[in-house]
C-alpha cells in the first residue's frame, strides 16, 4: 500500500492523504503540499481527545479538532456558524466529545462505523444514504483521510480524491455543484467516506455507477445514456484503438506540476478546454458550432480509456441530447 499526502490552502482548507492498491502497471509517487498550515488527518476514525474552549463556531472546533487529532466527524452544510460553545475534555472518548457539540448546536448525531455526522432532527433522511455495495469490487481496498472545508463545491472534492487517491470520481452537473460542510475523516473505505460527503453536502437522490474504472454520481433525471459514442458501427480498427487508448486527463487543464492539486472556482465553457482535453487525449478534439458554452466542471480522470473519458465528460451534463463521433482524423463533440 502507499500513502498520498496533500494539503491545499484556498479560501476554503481542504487536505487529503490516501492509501491504496496501485492497478497493476501502475507506478506510486507522491504529491507534495502546494501549501501546509497545518497537520494531516490521522488514521484514527475515534481518537481520544484533549480539547478546550470557551467557545467557538462548529466549523473552527470541526477544523481544529481534525487539524490536532484526525477523526472522522462531519457537519451537515449550512450549520458550521452555529455555536459550539464551551467544552472541556480531557483524553476524552472522541464520541462523548461528538455529542458534546450537537448538544450545544442543538443538533443529532448518526453514528456510523467510520464516522460521527452531525445534522439537524429536520434532515433525518440523511440518515438512510448509503453507498454498501454500490461501487464496484475494484475500489473495496481504497482508503483515504481527508478534510474538507464547508461549501467546497462536489466537483472539487472529487477531483482532489481522484487526484490523490488514484481513482476516478466525477458527478453530473447537479450532483457536482452541491457544497458540503465541514469534513474531517481519518483513513477510512472510501464507500464511506463518499458516503459521508453526500450526506454532508445534503444529497439526497442521486444514482450512482460504478465500474472498475470510475465512480460517477448522477442525478436521476439525468437520463444520458451509460455511452455518448455516435455511429459507433463505422468505426475503422484504427478509431477503435484510439478509443481503447489508456489515458490520465485533469481538467480544466493539468497543473504545470503534476504532484500539485489545482482546483478551481467554477465551470468552464468546453470551448475553452478543448485544447487541453486534445492534448490530454493524444487526438484532435473539435466542438460543434453552438455547443462551445456548455459547462465543464472541474475534474480529473485516472487511467482510463479515452472512451470512458469522452463518455465521463458528456454524461455530466443533464440532456441526452450530445455525443461525440470520430471521424477520419478528429473526434466531434455534437447534438445527436
Amino acid at each position: 500500500a502507499w500513502t498520498f499526502p496533500l494539503i491545499i490552502t484556498l479560501p476554503l482548507l481542504i487536505t487529503a492523504c490516501a492509501t491504496s492498491k496501485p492497478k497493476e502497471g501502475g507506478s506510486a509517487s507522491s504529491p507534495t503540499a502546494a501549501t501546509s498550515t497545518a497537520s494531516l488527518p490521522q488514521n484514527d476514525p475515534f481518537p481520544r481527545v484533549t480539547w478546550s474552549q470557551d467557545n467557538g463556531t462548529l466549523e473552527s472546533t470541526v477544523r481544529g479538532i481534525g487539524e490536532k487529532f484526525g477523526g472522522s466527524l462531519i457537519l451537515m452544510n449550512g450549520v458550521e456558524n452555529r455555536s459550539a460553545g464551551k467544552l472541556e475534555f480531557h483524553q476524552t472518548n472522541f464520541k462523548d466529545l461528538a455529542y458534546k457539540l450537537a448538544e450545544n448546536a442543538g443538533l443529532a448525531v448518526q453514528e456510523c462505523p467510520s464516522y460521527l455526522f452531525l445534522y439537524p432532527a429536520t434532515y433525518e433522511p440523511l440518515r438512510d444514504i448509503s453507498l454498501v455495495g454500490r461501487l464496484d469490487p475494484a475500489f473495496a481496498d481504497v482508503r483515504a483521510a481527508m478534510a474538507f472545508g464547508s461549501n467546497t463545491p462536489l466537483y472539487n472534492a472529487f477531483k482532489a480524491l481522484s487526484q490523490v487517491v488514484g481513482i476516478t470520481i466525477v458527478g453530473d452537473n447537479a450532483i457536482a455543484e452541491a457544497n458540503c460542510g465541514e469534513i474531517s475523516l481519518g483513513e477510512i473505505p472510501i464507500q464511506d467516506a463518499l458516503e459521508a460527503v453526500l450526506k454532508s453536502a445534503r444529497v439526497y437522490s442521486f444514482e450512482v455507477e460504478s465500474t472498475n474504472e470510475y465512480i460517477f454520481f448522477r442525478a436521476p433525471a439525468n437520463t444520458q445514456p451509460a455511452t455518448a459514442l455516435l455511429s459507433a458501427e463505422t468505426l475503422d480498427d484504427r478509431q477503435k484503438a484510439l478509443l481503447e487508448k489508456q489515458v490520465s486527463v485533469v481538467l480544466p487543464t493539468p497543473p504545470d506540476d503534476a504532484a500539485r492539486i489545482e482546483l478551481a472556482s467554477g465551470a468552464k465553457p468546453l470551448g475553452k478546454v478543448v485544447g487541453s482535453l486534445s492534448r490530454q487525449l493524444g487526438a484532435p478534439v473539435a466542438v460543434e458550432r453552438g455547443l462551445e458554452e456548455l459547462p465543464v466542471n472541474p475534474a480529473a480522470f485516472h487511467r482510463v480509456r479515452v472512451s470512458t473519458a469522452l463518455d465521463l465528460l458528456i454524461r455530466q451534463w443533464l440532456v441526452p441530447e450530445f455525443g461525440y463521433q470520430l471521424t477520419s482524423d478528429r473526434i466531434v463533440i455534437r447534438r445527436k
